[in-house]
């Protein structure tokens, strides 16, 4: 899916082996991290095809009146397609008992304002650039500097 999706979106960045395995959970990470096992899902098309993916963790919150406020949190969302994306995220916010979701790290003009009722409901916590480049003539950038 991811390789789907970095052939149709300039500026997706390639993940080895190595990103993939450290990331769900094969590969030891540093001492300093703990692993705790996130919630997976796919998205299927209509020929069974997997066009979408959601790794998010939940938190374990309730309020002092014994009701649920837990946070959802998205580690990686990838869909090849808008219609994968929107199942996804329609999939996300259904969870029982989940009252937030955090969506982590998403692009500028990333759809999931645009599939609220709400747009505005999607508020910015962070903003970062997150500009990823690739040197062509590395030898003229360093002598530029």
């Amino acid at each position: 899916v991811h390789a789907r999706l970095a052939a149709v979106r300039p500026g997706i960045v390639s993940r080895d082996e190595r990103w993939w395995k450290k990331h769900t959970g094969v590969a030891a990470r540093s001492p300093y991290e703990k692993w705790e096992e996130p919630f997976y899902a796919v998205h299927r098309d209509a020929d069974g095809t997997v066009d979408g993916l959601i790794i998010y963790s939940a938190d374990g919150k309730w309020s002092d009146g014994g009701q649920p406020v837990n946070t959802a949190t998205v580690r990686e969302l990838i869909a090849a397609t808008p219609a994968a994306e929107r199942a996804l995220w329609l999939f996300l916010c259904s969870v029982d008992w989940i009252s937030t979701v955090r969506s982590g790290t998403r692009a500028p003009d990333d759809l999931l304002p645009l599939l609220l009722p709400d747009p505005r409901a999607a508020r910015p916590v962070t903003h970062t650039d997150w500009l990823w480049l690739r040197m062509l003539d590395v030898e003229r950038a360093l002598e530029a500097r």
